[in-house]
C-alpha cells in the first residue's frame, strides 16, 4: 500500500497532502472473482453499470490517521472530461473492520438531526460534528455527490475522523494450537461511481479521494 493522495483543484493531478493520511491500494475492475462479485452487487444496488465505476480502492487507517472533510465530485476541468471517466455521481463505502473509538464517516454540513442517532454516545468528538456513521465490519454506506439535476450536492461533504482506538481480538485455531491476534487499524474499501468510470494507474491516481 502507498500513502493515499488527493486531487489538486487547479491541475486535477494527484498529490500527497497532510489532509489525508491513510494508505491504500487499487484493485482493478474485474481483477478476480471476488472483486467482480462486489462490483456486481454495487451495480445492482445503485442501478449504475459496473463500467461506470472506478477501480475499487482498499484503505488502511492506523490510529491517528484521518481524511479531512471534502467532496468527491470534481471541480477541475481535467477530471470532468469524459475521457477521464467524467464527473463522479456517487460513492459506495464498505467497512472491513470494527472500530472501538473514532474512525467515523462524518457529514459535517448535514441538516439532519444527527444527535438523534442511536449510537450518538459512542461517537468521538469529531464524530459529533455532524451526521456520522460508526464503522462496523460488513456494513456499507452509499451517498450521492450530485443532485438529480446534476448540480453539486454540497451536503455530501464528508470526512474520515481520526482513528482513536481499535482493538479486536480474534482467536485463530489450527493443528498446532491457538493464537490470539489483535487488530489495531481500520480497514475500508470504496468505489466511486461516475458518468463513465475509468481504470488504469494514471487515471485512478487522479481519481482518488475517500469518504
Amino acid at each position: 500500500m502507498e500513502q493515499s493522495k488527493v486531487f489538486d483543484d487547479e491541475t486535477g493531478k494527484a498529490v500527497l497532502s497532510s489532509e489525508r493520511t491513510s494508505s491504500g491500494a487499487f484493485l482493478a475492475r474485474g481483477s478476480d472473482e471476488i472483486v467482480t462479485n462486489i462490483e456486481k452487487r454495487i451495480a445492482d444496488f445503485t442501478f449504475i453499470p459496473v463500467e461506470h465505476g472506478e477501480d475499487l480502492q482498499v484503505l488502511h487507517y492506523e490510529v491517528g490517521q484521518k481524511y479531512v472533510p471534502h467532496h468527491d465530485f470534481f471541480t477541475d476541468k481535467l477530471n470532468i472530461n469524459i475521457a477521464m471517466g467524467g464527473q463522479r455521481i456517487a460513492t459506495m463505502l464498505m467497512y472491513l473492520s470494527d472500530v472501538e473509538e473514532g474512525g467515523e464517516t462524518v457529514f459535517p454540513v448535514s441538516k439532519e438531526n444527527f444527535s438523534s442517532v442511536p449510537w450518538w454516545n459512542e461517537l468521538s468528538a469529531c464524530g459529533k460534528q455532524g451526521l456520522s456513521i460508526k464503522p462496523k465490519m460488513g456494513d456499507a454506506l452509499l451517498f450521492w455527490s450530485l443532485n438529480p439535476d446534476a448540480t453539486y450536492d454540497l451536503s455530501s461533504l464528508h470526512g474520515s475522523c481520526p482513528v482513536i482506538k481499535v482493538v479486536m481480538e480474534t482467536t485463530l485455531k489450527d493443528d498446532v494450537g491457538e493464537e490470539t491476534v489483535k487488530t489495531t487499524s481500520l480497514g475500508a474499501a470504496h468505489q466511486l461511481l461516475g458518468q463513465q468510470g475509468c481504470s488504469g494507474d494514471d487515471e485512478n491516481e487522479a481519481h482518488s479521494t475517500q469518504g
